[in-house]
């Protein structure tokens, strides 16, 4: 329904009149500001819960997909294997990535920059330029979870440190400008940081 009122009031309706007594419709932001503008070619369906379960299909989908294309190339042996066993790993993870909520597109997300951080892509420009973009996603889909973005990269780079002697500052920083970016890609995004404030504190 979100993301219909996008598509229905425009893109940066941010009102939020049916909240009259919660912090959305104090600070008029939202949080999960991408994942309801992913949602609006879905509905123009006439029904909007058939829509609803087709992005959860699709959504949880692409990433088991993803997954296993990264340990593909990572050559983890039996990918298939793995994937499998992540689906199914605790009800609790089968449970959530079943359904359309923005944390299984960030997950997705923050598998790709795994991956981008532990094996670059061919040049360093063109890595730097995909975790911009990455870090960028994951800010502008669900910004509450910005921070697994940093944490990921501060302990992939403690240990690359530990083990190289490399400082990956490059990549921090284009994580840091993506977060940035991703977050001011929304209506009122001074809102949505009073928001993230109250959702973490």
């Amino acid at each position: 329904r979100h993301a219909w009122l996008y598509r229905t009031e425009g893109i940066f309706n941010n009102a939020f009149p049916w909240t009259q007594f919660s912090v959305w419709h104090t600070f008029s932001s939202d949080i999960w500001y991408g994942f309801h503008f992913l949602l609006i070619p879905l509905t123009f369906f006439s029904n909007l819960l058939l829509g609803v379960k087709i992005s959860a299909v699709v959504f949880s989908s692409a990433t088991l997909f993803i997954f296993y294309l990264i340990l593909k190339r990572h050559r983890i042996i039996q990918p298939l294997f793995w994937t499998l066993f992540l689906f199914v790993s605790t009800p609790d993870f089968l449970f959530r990535i079943s359904m359309s909520r923005p944390q299984t597109i960030t997950l997705l997300l923050l598998i790709i920059l795994i991956s981008l951080l532990t094996k670059p892509a061919s040049t360093k420009k063109k890595c730097l330029l995909f975790i911009f973009l990455i870090a960028t996603a994951i800010s502008w889909v669900h910004i509450v979870l910005f921070w697994a973005a940093i944490l990921i990269a501060v302990v992939i780079a403690a240990v690359r440190f530990l083990r190289e002697r490399v400082i990956q500052w490059k990549e921090f920083l284009a994580i840091i400008a993506g977060i940035l970016t991703g977050w001011l890609l929304r209506p009122n995004p001074f809102g949505a940081l009073k928001i993230l404030w109250v959702q973490i504190f």
